[in-house]
């Protein structure tokens, strides 16, 4: 400890993960999902697991799926007030993850492997389970490197405990099938073990292929599109992607060549999964820096930046929803932008839709985007639907439906329907 406080370098690494971590403590939560992980998770406290859409009043009885089950039983057992203490606490355990990743024998490389590997996690910087799912594809990558004894038994238990965390479990078993074959097949078996089974897996498999309505989906959804230039973040992430890629064939270690190939391939096709990549590539960024600069040791950082995380969560206030308490009525039938859907469920008024997606039918996901963005026939889908309330925060939709008599109040705006004549 006294030499990491000694150490510029070890400061400057206990900078990056303050930069990044910190902020999970006192930021406001603003994630929609984290609407339907409470909701969801305080059905698994009354002993009930979701197999329906059951928030929606248009489809309550479609197949669902809850592919984070763990997250949901947290996230309801410690309440929305103590989210923020959740989340800070994951980022900051990905953080020091990422530290132990990047650690070689030049102090210079890993604190430039970690500079070079941020901009690629941006998107992990919310409450949502993707950060759970990044903490353990660090673990992994971390234990498929040991030559510890219980390393195999350790990637099963990983797998497994994954398969509850969060959807993007396969990403662990392709690491293990690299580097570590012989335990893929029980790691494999060990994802069986949760609530639904084999039923995950073929949600997952729906999710890779873009079937059935999640196709409609993600094509709208900014983070299933492909990874493109789109703005300086997507431009910023897909050079830093391609960068890792290139360092990492350099490098002809067959496994990390074979995983850096597929994990880039994966991220290009859906730019949610750039950080993931990145998470990959990291041994590869350090280990390349490393042969390039001068060598220079780097005192163990992460005691010294557990105790300013600590401090953080400590004096940091404790983050309020961006989202306080609807003031919709939930006698009327309704309905709301995707994002608010689940806030608005887990108060206690059933939704169109929310934004999970992935347990409403085509048609429904295609009326909605069409009332969404007024498309065509977009007042139809109301009158079809016998909706008498709209909950949105687009101004573009309230001053439609202003103009069609709808009276709106408050923020989110609630718009009641024009009462008909006699």
């Amino acid at each position: 400890m006294r030499q990491a406080v000694a150490s510029p370098f070890s400061w400057a690494v206990v900078v990056l993960v303050a930069v990044y971590a910190a902020p999970g403590f006192f930021r406001p939560i603003a994630d929609p999902d984290v609407w339907w992980l409470l909701w969801s998770g305080n059905r698994l406290l009354e002993g009930h697991v979701q197999v329906t859409n059951g928030l929606s009043w248009l489809e309550p009885d479609m197949p669902w799926t809850l592919h984070e089950p763990l997250v949901a039983l947290t996230y309801a057992a410690v309440g929305v007030e103590h989210i923020g203490l959740v989340r800070g606490t994951v980022l900051s355990l990905l953080t020091l993850s990422m530290v132990r990743l990047a650690r070689v024998e030049s102090a210079w490389a890993s604190v430039g492997s970690l500079v070079w590997v941020l901009p690629g996690i941006s998107l992990a910087l919310s409450a949502r389970p993707m950060a759970w799912g990044l903490v353990l594809l660090a673990v992994t990558l971390l234990v498929v490197r040991s030559t510890h004894r219980l390393a195999g038994p350790a990637l099963v238990a990983l797998a497994a405990l994954w398969a509850n965390v969060h959807g993007s479990f396969p990403l662990g078993l392709v690491v293990i099938a690299v580097h570590r074959p012989r335990w893929v097949v029980p790691a494999a078996v060990g994802t069986l073990l949760n609530p639904y089974g084999w039923g995950l897996h073929v949600l997952v498999a729906r999710y890779a292929l873009g079937s059935d309505a999640l196709a409609l989906s993600q094509s709208y959804i900014v983070e299933w599109r492909p990874l493109w230039p789109r703005d300086l973040q997507t431009t910023v992430q897909l050079l830093t992607l391609l960068a890792g890629l290139a360092v990492t064939l350099h490098g002809r270690r067959r496994r990390e060549m074979v995983l850096g190939v597929l994990v880039t391939l994966l991220a290009l096709k859906h730019a949610r999964f750039a950080a993931p990549a990145m998470l990959a590539l990291l041994p590869s960024i350090a280990r390349w820096l490393a042969a390039r600069v001068p060598r220079r040791p780097l005192p163990s950082p992460q005691p010294l930046a557990v105790l300013v995380l600590a401090l953080v969560a400590l004096v940091s206030p404790r983050p309020e929803p961006v989202l306080g308490t609807p003031q919709a009525s939930a006698r009327l039938r309704t309905w709301s932008d995707i994002e608010l859907g689940a806030w608005l469920g887990h108060h206690g008024i059933a939704p169109y839709w929310d934004a999970r997606n992935d347990c409403y039918s085509e048609l429904v996901l295609a009326d909605g985007v069409r009332v969404a963005l007024q498309l065509d026939g977009w007042l139809e889908v109301l009158e079809r639907h016998g909706i008498e309330q709209v909950v949105t925060q687009s101004p573009a939709l309230v001053e439609a439906l202003r103009a069609e008599g709808w009276s709106a109040s408050g923020s989110p705006a609630v718009l009641v329907a024009p009462q008909p004549d006699g």
